[in-house]
């Protein structure tokens, strides 16, 4: 018999947890169970995330639902170098504005809301871009709210000031992911590529008091630090700092080579910048091992420039199945969730993973959770 415990672990753990690839201690998912039973009020989305459930299981080229999960990219500007980031990749492509303005309209992101947005569970407004840069994002996250849906963001956080953290609080931002892969000047530099690490530290503390000030438990605040060697020595300072400062969530994460240009960072292996320790590297041995991915099912990611990708790791845009706007005009997203090259892709990951470029080393693999390293300090 389904209680509301049940369907609560349901949506968190498998619905919830798996998009952003994490576990949660019990505490933690207290702090969304409000979003979460707003989600379950909603019968259009609840029967959409059991079409897409059946078409993943079943393996059907055509979609039954509705994506249930998107990826869209506020904008394609940066202000940083990580030395992780797919952008510095040879192939990665964008065929977007080749200036600096990079970023999406608030009017086409509406659309896509109005569109499908009854359907959806969560928006992640990120990719490759920083988020900040859009001086609109906050409408942005408030205008998905309307429709029940989680939102998350993944920044930098370098350009955030006690103004746009406010409005950050107001807008009803879920989820926060504060990208730190250094706990000293120096290694956040060195990874980073900029001398961020006082502006971001502060810019944390800016919006913990933000969140006291307004009285608001969120957004949920997660400092994510990817493991290098030039940081691996760093893991406990790191842990202390984060509770410091009032993170709510550390995660430490495992390095994916694939998004690092060795050349442009001077590196002559992965050995390089790969950490010491094995338990902190992708067993990737394992990862191919696992036969099926259902993100062409439940997700799918669009960039800035109204391009339709499966998933983040098409860096090389290879696999694009069309524009849902094109030169100011939207032509919407249904008309490409069932295309020809979106059955056609399906039909590829159905019959052989491994067989399709992008997988073949994808560290993500059906939302898997193996990039995160548990018990990192073990008694």
């Amino acid at each position: 018999m389904l209680t509301a415990a049940s369907l609560l672990s349901f949506f968190f753990n498998d619905v919830f947890a798996k998009i952003l690839r994490r576990k949660y201690s019990l505490s933690e998912i207290l702090v969304f169970s409000g979003r979460i039973f707003r989600l379950l009020t909603s019968r259009r989305k609840l029967i959409n995330l059991l079409l897409v459930k059946v078409s993943s299981l079943l393996r059907l080229e055509r979609n039954l639902g509705m994506p249930v999960h998107l990826f869209i990219e506020p904008t394609g500007n940066c202000n940083y170098l990580c030395v992780k980031c797919g952008r510095f990749r040879k192939d990665y492509m964008d065929d977007g504005a080749v200036n600096d303005n990079k970023s999406l309209p608030l009017d086409h992101f509406r659309k896509i809301i109005d569109e499908i947005g009854d359907k959806l569970v969560s928006v992640r407004l990120w990719h490759y871009g920083e988020p900040l840069f859009n001086d609109e994002i906050f409408e942005m996250v408030e205008y998905a709210g309307r429709k029940k849906i989680i939102t998350a963001l993944s920044s930098n956080l370098s350009l955030l000031t006690r103004e746009k953290a406010e409005k950050m609080v107001r807008s009803g931002l879920d989820y926060l992911i504060v990208s730190f892969d250094g706990a000293s000047e120096r290694s956040y530099r060195r990874h980073h590529g900029v001398d961020g690490y006082r502006r971001v530290v502060e810019a944390i503390k800016t919006l913990v008091e933000a969140k006291r000030k307004m009285k608001s438990r969120l957004p949920f605040i997660e400092m994510q630090f990817i493991v290098m060697k030039g940081n691996e020595e760093e893991l406990r300072k790191f842990s202390d700092l984060a509770g410091d400062i009032g993170a709510d969530k550390r995660t430490y994460l495992k390095l994916d080579t694939n998004d690092v240009n060795l050349e442009r960072f001077g590196l002559n292996a992965y050995d390089d910048i790969l950490p010491s320790k094995e338990a902190y590297r992708h067993n990737m041995e394992r990862l191919t091992r696992i036969g099926f991915c259902r993100l062409p099912w439940e997700e799918s990611v669009i960039r800035y420039s109204g391009l339709a990708l499966p998933c983040v790791s098409d860096l090389g845009q290879t696999h694009s199945f069309g524009y849902i706007f094109r030169d100011g005009i939207y032509t919407g997203f249904k008309r490409i969730w069932n295309n020809e090259r979106y059955r056609a892709f399906r039909r590829s990951i159905s019959k052989n993973l491994n067989s399709v470029d992008i997988c073949q080393n994808c560290a993500q693999r059906d939302n898997n959770v193996g990039d995160q390293i548990e018990e990192i300090f073990p008694d």
